[in-house]
């Protein structure tokens, strides 16, 4: 969604600690207030002083804790499919939040693991699944280094303190969910949406949890309808 958001907004898009093409920092724990902590350096860092901000799964809770700790750095928030590792995800996901078994797993976690992990992620296998966004997925977890951080990133995640003070937060805040997501329940959106007493909730039709790839124009239109692009 890059491109298109770029006509009408400035938009910078982060790789955090351990996540895509960032480094993965020996002395960085991967955990929800250093994540805050950090997004908010990098804003004063680039010398800015609000943004309207959007998330995507752990990383929309990352940004709700931002919110919680830093509430002057912005203005409204897109929270697409919060929320972090949940009883339906596939059992190399879950086991690597182990304190037992995620070494292990995590090693383990080659193309095939990510080819089956994605084929969940999608509804329209057709139009959005193959073997090049397979390969551009396992690239950022292809190493050891990138593995070590995503296992410490899922064991450090922790968002129940975040939920229990969602309701106190002030700012607008908008959630997405594909009505095909296999991750999220209606039961867990339900949590996140009654936890924020301001936040609006729209479902996109056909589409898994990664509904930002899979229905990218839908998304962008709820993004232009709840941001107006100022001209």
């Amino acid at each position: 969604m890059f491109a298109e958001l770029s006509e009408n907004y400035r938009v910078i898009a982060i790789d955090l600690p351990g996540h895509g093409y960032s480094s993965r920092p020996d002395r960085f724990a991967y955990s929800m207030d250093e994540m805050a902590a950090l997004i908010d350096a990098f804003l004063e860092a680039k010398g800015i002083q609000s943004a309207h901000m959007m998330g995507f799964s752990t990383g929309a809770v990352y940004m709700l804790h931002l919110i919680n700790r830093y509430s002057d750095r912005v203005a409204n928030c897109i929270a697409i499919a919060p929320g972090g590792i949940s009883p339906e995800m596939p059992m190399p996901i879950k086991m690597l939040d182990s304190s037992l078994f995620g070494g292990v797993a995590s090693m383990l976690y080659g193309m095939r693991t990510v080819e089956k992990v994605l084929t969940e992620c999608y509804f329209d296998l057709t139009r959005t699944m193959s073997p090049e966004v397979v390969s551009e997925y396992y690239k950022t977890i292809s190493d050891r280094e990138s593995r070590r951080a995503m296992r410490e990133s899922f064991h450090n995640y922790e968002d129940e303190p975040v939920v229990s003070r969602l309701r106190m937060l002030d700012a607008p805040v908008l959630m997405l969910q594909g009505s095909e997501d296999k991750w999220r329940t209606s039961d867990q959106s339900d949590l996140y949406h009654a936890a924020m007493p301001f936040a609006g909730f729209a479902t996109v039709r056909n589409a898994g949890h990664l509904l930002h790839e899979e229905k990218a124009e839908r998304v962008i239109a709820a993004i232009l309808e709840y941001i107006p692009a100022i001209q």
